[in-house]
């Protein structure tokens, strides 16, 4: 269904101590790198893309191909693609990145658990996404909340053009890893949606079926 790597910051020091950065990223690529402003973007940025392209180069080509040769670009809504077969998603928070790959849209989204106000759960939880994930299990079920919704709109490819309200997340238990979205119009839609935790991350992925 998906393929995806978490890269860190130690595993991107490592790697440049043996690869040149042109071995790495095409020249459009390293004059995106040179426009962005922030240390910590820079990073990230350098991160996620690794991740993408080493996973592609296994899969498509046994590992043999210059991954300066896979170039990802981003669209107009700055979501990520590729040339070829293969759909991209990539998340990142802090020294951590992660990129998954499919043959179906995907979308994968990170976040850290923390404490979420009740302000910014009604951003993006509707009233019984409220009850079935922050009431029944606090900030931990209104993170998992959010990174469904964000993987699931990172995976239409609108990211937040289209409002997080604009479709529910349900889940009987959170234990059983077994998740619906249904539309505003209470149809349920056709993805795969799967989440994780990486440490002390909750790690969500949605693919469009």
């Amino acid at each position: 269904m998906y393929h995806s790597r978490f890269v860190t910051q130690a595993d991107s020091e490592e790697i440049f101590r043996s690869t040149s950065f042109e071995a790495v990223f095409s020249n459009s690529e390293q004059e995106v790198y040179k426009k962005l402003v922030s240390t910590l973007r820079k990073k990230q940025w350098v991160m996620g893309r690794l991740a993408v392209k080493s996973l592609i180069n296994e899969l498509a080509h046994g590992g043999t191909k210059a991954l300066a040769d896979i170039e990802v670009r981003v669209d107009g809504r700055g979501q990520p693609f590729v040339s070829g077969p293969f759909h991209v998603s990539i998340s990142h928070k802090g020294d951590l990145a992660i990129g998954a790959v499919s043959s179906r849209p995907i979308g994968v989204d990170m976040e850290t658990y923390r404490p979420v106000s009740v302000r910014m759960q009604k951003y993006y939880l509707a009233k019984d996404e409220q009850v079935h994930f922050a009431d029944k299990y606090g900030d931990k079920g209104a993170i998992i909340a959010w990174t469904i919704k964000e993987s699931y709109l990172k995976a239409l490819g609108t990211g937040f053009i289209l409002s997080p309200l604009s479709f529910t997340v349900a889940v009987d238990e959170i234990e059983s890893n077994q998740f619906f979205l249904f539309s505003k119009d209470n149809m349920r839609e056709r993805v795969h949606i799967r989440t994780e935790e990486y440490g002390d991350h909750c790690v969500s992925y949605t693919v469009l079926l």
